[in-house]
């Protein structure tokens, strides 16, 4: 249990901590920043490949301008990239990119490490097997094709017909900066290492990666993986942000120290680190040599460390490009509405954050908590957009999905929804008041109710992060209304957790970092007995059979339908209510093209950060 325990609680910190205290090393995009005498610089010390890279041109003019300069690469711009991303043959070459970052963090290992500045250092310095879709208009991001995979280290992939076997084809023209070839090898060390945790600290991705028995190398560009049984959300798990391929030769052996304290210097990517000074800026010139021409289209990027508030005044003045990479909400996204001009910043429709979704969950393993009629009291109770209202400040999206992400294929229609006790005051439809009036009816004929006092006899201890009070003090007052005594237990979101896990409340209340849209990954985490994040403890044979029968076919309606039947019993008999999903309003500096924003784990952590086929306006 200790072992589990720990693995736990370093899986559920996904979120880091955006503390931080900066200082602005460096002016507009012009700046060319110069080494300090001890900083260590990094070069690649690969023999130039055998490709034509594009020549960086001048900066573009103000789009509109006549004499905007176009690109005079000798690649030819109208086929694309060579991982076929599209481009449109109007982008420019040069400028730096100037981005924020807030803290600095324990370690460069995006394997093991979720605070901090490390997914921000090391994704343009390498590449993944698939990655998520980065690039697209507004049409796409609203039709959330961010959550699309597509071809980066690998060219194809596909399942064997049993499902027990996910095999990809490897590019056979990348490289190493140090002239090593990246094959196969490189890919199953990397995953072994984290399906394994050998000499990890933190096993972020073991849980997610149990199902491969073995990955196999058929040649330097074929990788297999072996299945216990058919599952089809291991394309997902292996696409999640933190899984950059390392380079095999270089750590293999290692107990990965090096990996963690330095920056790398063999890497794949787009752009090369130059000089750094932590706790203060990283630079990163473009790798002319990189495989996927004719990208990357920037001179380079510079990454600042700015407090929270220097980072908001920085994004308004036009000083940096990107600062929180999934956007803002609340008192900070109402702030740059109301005072960065639309000639400084643009502005992307809202992204919902299925990431980050407030949930109630009562202990099944406690009287009175797990009897059917007082969970089903308490999902009456809770008034979900007086949560949105009064807890995110209108920021919040109400669960019109019921636990599966709202405007996905998953999501549960509306109207089936709407059926769930406790969901339909989502659509209106009964009021919060008359969903309150049947809870006290419900826990009256369930004998929970004393005449004298005109109350129930019921009293909650609702345990919860520090951070989650102002959302545990609504859901109280919504409980008192249906006559159920609440006490706030808040404290530090490691003793809540480990209150959690042992089982020490009657309720709880967490922002659950779910890590996929994935209906099979979404149930497992947090429902099935053996998931660590169900909370509550249910424990249900109808469930799993349910569950079993949806991770078993390959048929996607049927898939869709048993998930459907799973969520609404889980939503019905568990205890667990979702309340809200965050949202978050992405803004960049107008000149910033090419880059689509994301949802929070995605942006915040995933490919986006690469910036390759993100290119300056002016």
């Amino acid at each position: 249990m200790p072992l589990r325990r720990s693995l736990f609680l370093a899986i559920i910190l996904l979120t880091p901590l955006v503390i931080g205290a900066g200082c602005w090393p460096f002016g507009g995009d012009e700046t060319d920043p110069t080494p300090e005498a001890d900083t260590p610089i990094v070069r690649p010390t690969a023999t130039p490949r055998p490709t034509i890279a594009p020549t960086p041109s001048n900066r573009c003019p103000p789009i509109g301008s006549s004499d905007r300069l176009q690109p005079t690469p000798l690649y030819e711009m109208s086929q694309g990239s060579v991982s076929g991303i599209p481009t449109s043959g109007l982008e420019c070459y040069g400028g730096y990119l100037n981005v924020a970052y807030r803290e600095e963090g324990p370690s460069y290992n995006t394997w093991e490490e979720t605070d901090g500045v490390a997914f921000q250092t090391m994704h343009p310095l390498h590449n993944m097997l698939i990655r998520h879709r980065t690039w697209g208009d507004e049409n796409d991001f609203q039709n959330d094709t961010f959550f699309e995979l597509h071809p980066d280290q690998a060219n194809s992939w596909e399942f064997s017909e049993d499902g027990d076997q996910l095999t990809f084809s490897l590019r056979d023209y990348m490289l190493w900066s140090d002239g090593a070839s990246v094959t196969c090898d490189d890919v199953k060390w990397t995953f072994d290492t984290l399906r394994t945790g050998a000499n990890l600290s933190r096993r972020l991705s073991a849980p997610y990666l149990g199902n491969v028995q073995e990955v196999r190398c058929r040649n330097d560009l074929t990788v297999e993986f072996h299945l216990e049984t058919l599952h089809l959300p291991l394309i997902e798990v292996i696409g999640l942000p933190q899984h950059i391929i390392r380079p095999a030769h270089i750590y293999e052996g290692t107990d990965l120290t090096s990996l963690r304290e330095e920056i790398p210097a063999v890497t794949s990517g787009p752009f090369q680190i130059v000089r750094w000074t932590p706790n203060e800026h990283y630079v990163f010139e473009r790798n002319n040599n990189y495989w996927d021409q004719p990208f990357p289209f920037l001179d380079g990027i510079n990454l600042i460390r700015l407090s929270r508030t220097a980072e908001l005044a920085a994004l308004q003045s036009g000083r940096i490009d990107i600062g929180s990479p999934q956007g803002y909400n609340g008192a900070e996204a109402d702030e740059i509405l109301n005072e960065c001009s639309e000639l400084i910043c643009q502005f992307w429709p809202r992204a919902i954050a299925n990431s980050l979704s407030p949930a109630l969950f009562l202990n099944q393993d406690r009287q009175p908590w797990n009897d059917p009629p007082v969970i089903e009291a308490v999902a009456l109770a809770i008034d979900n957009q007086k949560y949105v209202t009064q807890v995110t400040d209108h920021w919040g999206v109400l669960p019109t999905g019921c636990g599966f992400y709202p405007t996905s294929s998953w999501a549960m229609p509306l109207e089936r929804c709407a059926q769930v006790p406790g969901y339909g005051d989502v659509f209106g439809i009964p009021t919060p008041d008359e969903d309150k009036a049947r809870a006290r009816a419900i826990l009256r004929e369930a004998g929970y109710w004393s005449d004298e006092t005109d109350s129930s006899n019921l009293a909650l201890r609702l345990s919860l992060a520090e951070q989650n009070e102002l959302g545990g003090q609504v859901i109280a007052q919504d409980l008192r209304e249906i006559g159920i005594q609440v006490e706030l237990e808040p404290s530090d979101k490691e003793t809540a957790l480990e209150n959690w896990l042992q089982g020490d409340f009657d309720a709880g209340l967490h922002d659950f970092p779910l890590i996929s849209i994935d209906t099979q990954l979404v149930l497992y985490d947090l429902f099935h007995s053996d998931s660590e994040r169900n909370f509550g403890g249910y424990d249900s044979e109808e469930f799993e059979s349910l569950f079993n029968r949806m991770k078993q076919s390959f048929d996607y309606e049927e898939r869709q339908e048993l998930s459907w039947q799973a969520m609404e019993l889980a939503l019905l008999r568990s205890g667990t209510i979702i309340v809200a999903h965050e949202s978050y309003m992405p803004v960049f500096n107008t000149r910033v093209r090419g880059l689509m924003p994301a949802i929070s784990y995605l942006a915040a952590y995933g490919p986006q950060l690469r910036y390759d086929h993100t290119w300056l306006a002016r």
